[in-house]
């Protein structure tokens, strides 16, 4: 889940990095975006302090981790396999 805003610069940056992990994972990974600008519920029910955050949850729904602020799409990658999800072939 990616918590962030259409207008935040930082956010920005991100958008095109987890349409890339998306792809990437080919079914592996779903990236659900949600703008706590425009609706602040989600803000609320995932306790954002700041924007933008990316919450990693495993099949179940349970939350693995979560990252506040620019993630590289390397150290995505990372945290994936340490999770024994890799790049499908």
């Amino acid at each position: 889940v990616e918590l962030g805003s259409v207008n935040c610069i930082p956010c920005k940056k991100m958008q095109p990095i987890m349409n890339s992990i998306e792809t990437k994972y080919n079914g592996l990974v779903k990236v659900t975006f949600h703008d706590v600008w425009k609706d602040t519920k989600f803000a609320e029910e995932y306790g954002i302090d700041l924007i933008p955050t990316q919450v990693f949850k495993d099949a179940n729904g349970k939350e693995l981790m979560r990252h506040q602020g620019f993630y590289p799409e390397e150290e995505i990658d990372k945290f994936f396999q340490s999770q024994g999800v890799y790049i499908p072939q």
